[in-house]
């Protein structure tokens, strides 16, 4: 004999109406949701392994004795180079 304790009620309600009270229906789908529960992790998982030589991303970096250039070095006033930007843009 099976003895089937149900705690929460929204559970015992779909047991009460889905399955009418019959116990190894209700037994019988679980076992079922768990096994295909067990079969969708075992695929959600599932990836194309890489080659590591063939998917490398080289990033070009300067030389560290290389000085850097500053466009802007020129610029005394913010207010005046926007203003001839602007200018420049429109025409």
């Amino acid at each position: 004999m099976l003895a089937l304790e149900i705690d929460n009620p929204e559970i015992e309600l779909i047991f009460q109406t889905k399955f009418n009270g019959n116990k190894t229906k209700f037994i019988n789908f679980i076992q079922d949701s768990l096994k295909n529960l067990e079969n969708a992790n075992n695929d959600e998982f599932q990836f194309k392994k890489l080659n590591p030589k063939q998917n490398v991303y080289r990033m070009i970096s300067l030389d560290e004795n290389e000085k850097l250039s500053n466009p802007f070095k020129n610029v005394e006033d913010v207010l005046s180079f926007s203003e001839s930007l602007r200018e420049k843009a429109y025409r």
